[in-house]
């Protein structure tokens, strides 16, 4: 009997059948017969195939692949066609396989975590199986060119650091380009890096010739190439004798560890990029004389010229508002104007004697719309400049922001929605608030064009005081009203068990009933949020926009055309699968299947959907989509009752995906405190301690654990909640069960809901009987299972101890441990435990001291209880360990200090105490990514992949690293501080 197995492969015109069959009586060969059909299913061509030889392996293209590489690989051989591929390694993984008798194509994407050194994988068929070698090697370093960016001035010589980001096994040559030989040169057309060795084997230096810019280019047949330019510019300048002269800048960021005097200033260039500030002083604690501030923007002020106007906004009606302008050189001004000057009255212009500042009374109509307008400042000798496009313009006309309604209007703890504002000259809003912000976090509003509306996202945090609290829109022309009213409202209210509704009237009015002799006429008022305008096929948005390595997900895609996609892709396309895309008859909308793999690269894809002539425009952002890490979760804490007389008390976290896990925060964190935490190999639980203060409010508290992947939920759930008690009266030892049944019967009772609507002030009272459901037994599952015999050890605080600690108590919890007589580490490098053990009356907890050396090796050590009889065991290895590492880190620099949304870049960050770094956080964390982070062997710096989303708010962020020895600083300071800015 044949076994068929059946291909369908679709094309435009024509579909291919193709049948593998081995008979029992050739046994020893495989035919393959291919039939062509047209579209109504008629047979136009046949062609069969024999092959009678197992599968053999002439050669393999290429033979050496990569840690945390995806290639095309092809096998040349004989009985090739419809080969299978079973690899002996799980670290690889195939697909897009294709082949014929005499050659076997498919891609490989090999792990970062593959064994190094030769692989085998078997192809196999009926009639037999062979194995081929791969030979894998380290993953490829990164080419690195320091410093840049490259600027020089004409005849200047220019050193390049040139290395690799890691040793690598294999020989490198890099070819290096000038583009433009005229603006610069190199010493040197290429460059080689021996194996073992991350050092160029000569210096490359650069030479600038002439003013100008041009490209600097490395290529490798065996790195990435990279590109950077060069630009040579003679912009020396020199201020005349008795000139007066400003410096201006957004931001510079100067990084200082003390205060010195005042530095006297060099007035004389060249002024790039990079402002120096000479300190003609000698400070005692820093042998250093000479900081160097970067700056994005730096202005060079010279002569004439004003600053922005005080105020800077004045509104409709406005009478004789005085206007402070202050700047350099004014003393003559005779023409004060704004352009253009309708409806506007401007009078009693004031200059200073000393040509500081001017004054004068502005006047504005009733009635104005906002405007934008420009400031003209006169002399006779002409106009006098501004300091920025900025300075020189002010807002007339509009008013202060009204609010008419707020949606929705009730809002319950843990709730994350959107909040849409509707009224007038919201416009103008440049911030939002609440008269009680505690326990909500919002983000920043985007406002309608026709200034009507504006939405923004809102998060109830689930300790939020319950009650009402008023939106107050902040302007350039003053605050909406904070007056608690119906229009500005939201009610926080705990979650109702049954929700009528809604019962919703926008407006109350009165019906009047008139002689008509025309046809009958109803006027409404139509809204919409958002009104766009396309042109051609256009994506919109896609939902969900983000998901997790290892999800599969349906995408929700809106736009114009969508019908006309006839493929889509992402860029990059490397660990995401796309299935099936199937749009909507008018095109408004389509769906796209899409697996991400478990090994995805967590960066931003661009979606591609093509026509048959050309790829989808979308609007901004709208074809982004992000792979992020699996997101954490909690499963439970114990012990969820915690006696505030312990003050510092073990806390084990169990859940899932909690590897790597850097920052523990207590929500609220009022008088409690968090150790470092420390997670199990497995990922499954993590260890901390938490420190007590005695006047800590005894309130519940929830507990949220920061991984690479994300935060875990941060609404209270008992899983994650532990609460804070005034003594504990009595301890009965844990009963624990793997599987714990409980059949509960419940006979629901008829009651009386009252539901209520402010807008209509309308009380309904509804008598209803649920509906009785069939009782069900229903099993609770426990995660973790423990028997202990005899005196046991359970954890011990801190688990962390920095090198040169003195006399630092150390406490190990348990039960049974009245006979414990010695504790020792092991290893004992290092570390001496001083002072006899102290065993409590009941036989709960030994405390003992320990000094850390300077030298200590950095590394963990295990904690050992004996008794006469022997060790005392740990609940679980890892909760024996105490790791000793260096000294608290602290942040001195950052390099930059701003970048735009949308940017890739490498950040560079400069400190103390930086060895094992485990994590680098930003706050507020959302629109930025880290990579991993790539320390220096000092430990006084690292450098770090850093990718800003295109819609990433413009703000200023906190920068934190965290290490086994701690997390540096959580306030903002200039050393740690990094903004976003728009282009």
């Amino acid at each position: 009997m044949n076994k068929l197995a059946h291909y369908f492969l679709v094309g435009a015109f024509s579909v291919f059948l193709v049948l593998n069959s081995t008979t029992k009586a050739e046994a020893d060969e495989r035919v393959f017969s291919e039939y062509q059909y047209d579209e109504v299913g008629n047979i136009i061509s046949r062609r069969q195939d024999k092959s009678g030889a197992a599968p053999s392996v002439d050669a393999v293209t290429p033979s050496t692949v990569r840690q945390n590489q995806t290639l095309s690989i092809t096998l040349t051989g004989q009985g090739l066609r419809g080969a299978r591929l079973g690899e002996q390694n799980d670290f690889f993984t195939f697909s897009n396989i294709s082949s014929t008798n005499e050659q076997l194509q498919f891609t490989l994407a090999v792990d970062k975590n593959a064994d190094q050194g030769s692989a085998q994988v078997s192809v196999s068929t009926g009639l037999g199986a062979v194995f081929f070698s791969l030979n894998v090697l380290s993953e490829l370093p990164d080419l690195r060119v320091f410093p840049t960016p490259i600027t020089l001035n004409p005849n200047a010589v220019h050193p390049l650091n040139i290395s690799l980001s890691a040793i690598d096994v294999l020989d490198h040559v890099v070819n290096v380009t000038v583009a433009d030989s005229s603006v610069a040169t190199v010493s040197a057309s290429q460059l080689n890096f021996t194996q073992g060795s991350i050092a160029v084997d000569a210096p490359l230096t650069i030479m600038a010739i002439a003013n100008g810019a041009t490209s600097l280019r490395f290529e490798s047949d065996t790195l990435d190439n990279q590109t950077y330019t060069i630009r040579v510019s003679d912009d020396s300048f020199v201020l005349e004798p008795g000139s007066t002269h400003s410096f201006n800048s957004r931001a510079v960021g100067v990084n200082r560890l003390f205060i010195p005097p005042p530095p006297d200033l060099v007035a004389q260039g060249p002024f790039v990029a990079e402002l120096r500030i000479n300190k003609l002083f000698t400070p005692d604690d820093s042998p250093d004389l000479t900081n160097t501030a970067f700056a994005n923007s730096v202005g060079v002020l010279k002569g004439r010229f004003h600053l922005p106007a005080n105020p800077k906004a004045i509104g409709a009606g406005a009478q004789n508002v005085s206007v402070t302008i202050e700047g350099n050189g004014l003393a003559n001004i005779d023409t004060v104007e704004l352009i253009p000057n309708d409806n506007t009255v401007l009078s009693n212009v004031i200059a200073a004697t000393n040509g500081e500042s001017i004054t004068f009374d502005l006047s504005v109509d009733a009635d104005t719309p906002l405007s934008l307008r420009t400031l003209s400042l006169q002399d006779a000798a002409g106009n006098i400049p501004a300091s920025t496009a900025q300075a020189g313009r002010v807002y007339i006309g509009g008013a202060a922001p009204v609010i008419e309604s707020v949606t929705p209007i009730y809002l319950n703890r843990g709730d994350v929605r959107t909040i849409t504002v509707r009224g007038v000259n919201l416009q103008t809003v440049r911030g939002l608030r609440f008269d009680n912000n505690d326990n909500l976090i919002f983000s920043s509003a985007t406002v309608a064009g026709d200034g009507r509306s504006l939405t923004f996202g809102l998060e109830v945090i689930g300790f939020a005081t319950l009650g009402p609290r008023a939106v107050i829109l902040e302007s350039l022309l003053g605050d909406s009203v904070a007056l608690h009213s119906a229009a500005n409202i939201i009610n926080l209210e705990d979650r109702p068990p049954n929700v009528l509704g809604p019962i919703v009237s926008p407006s109350v009015g009165i019906n009047k009933q008139v002689a008509s002799t025309g046809p009958e006429t109803t006027e409404s008022v139509a809204r919409s949020t958002v009104v766009g305008v396309s042109k051609g096929s256009t994506l919109v948005l896609i939902t969900p926009n983000s998901r997790a390595q290892g999800a599969s997900v349906t995408l929700q895609l809106s736009g114009v055309g969508l019908n006309d996609v006839i493929s889509a892709e992402f860029e990059p396309a490397v660990g995401i699968t796309v299935g099936d895309y199937i749009a909507s008859a008018d095109g408004t909308s389509a769906t796209l299947a899409i697996d991400v793999a478990n090994d995805a690269e967590t960066t931003v894809r661009k979606l591609v959907l093509l026509t048959s002539s050309s790829a989808l425009s979308a609007l901004a952002s709208a074809d982004r989509f992000t792979i992020t890490l699996p997101k954490p979760e909690i499963s439970s804490v114990s012990p969820l009752l915690v006696d505030r007389s312990e003050i510092v008390v073990p806390i084990t976290i169990r859940g899932e995906l909690l590897n790597d896990a850097s920052l523990v925060t207590i929500i609220p964190n009022a008088g409690v405190t968090a150790s470092v935490p420390i997670a199990s190999l497995d990922g499954r639980s993590v260890s901390v301690s938490l420190t007590i203060a005695p006047d800590a409010p005894l309130t519940p508290r929830i507990i949220q654990l920061t991984t690479p992947g994300g935060v875990t939920e941060p609404a209270a759930m008992l899983s994650n909640t532990i609460n804070l008690v005034e003594g504990i009266n009595s301890v009965v030892t844990p009963i624990i069960s793997a599987q714990v049944g409980v059949l509960r019967e419940v006979t629901p009772v008829p009651q009386a809901r009252e539901v209520n609507s402010i807008s209509v002030g309308v009380g309904l009272i509804k008598q209803f009987t649920p509906a009785v459901s069939t009782p069900q037994a229903r099993f609770a599952y426990s995660s973790t299972v423990g028997l202990s015999k005899g005196p046991t050890a359970f954890l011990i605080s801190p688990t962390v101890l920095p090198i040169n600690t003195q006399g630092q108590t150390i406490e190990v919890t348990g039960t049974n441990l009245d006979d414990v007589v010695t504790v020792q580490t092991i290893p004992a490098d290092g570390v001496t435990l001083t002072g006899p053990a102290i065993i409590s009356a009941d036989g709960t907890r030994v405390t003992f001291s320990a000094t850390v050396a300077s030298d200590a090796p950095q590394t963990s050590r295990r904690i050992e209880l004996l008794t006469a009889s022997g060790a005392v065991p740990f609940l679980t290895p890892a909760s024996s360990q105490l790791v000793i590492t260096s000294l608290q880190p602290q942040l001195e620099s950052i390099t930059p200090i701003q970048q735009v949304r949308g940017a890739t870049f490498t950040m560079t960050v400069r400190g103390i105490n930086l060895n094992n770094v485990q994590s680098i956080q930003a706050t507020p964390a959302n629109g930025i990514q880290f990579g991993t982070p790539v320390v220096a062997a000092d430990g006084r710096s690292f450098t770090v992949a850093v990718i800003i989303d295109p819609a990433a708010s413009t703000e200023q962020k906190v920068i934190t690293v965290t290490t086994n020895a701690g997390t540096t600083t959580s306030a903002a300071m200039p050393e740690n501080t990094f903004t976003v800015i728009s282009e």
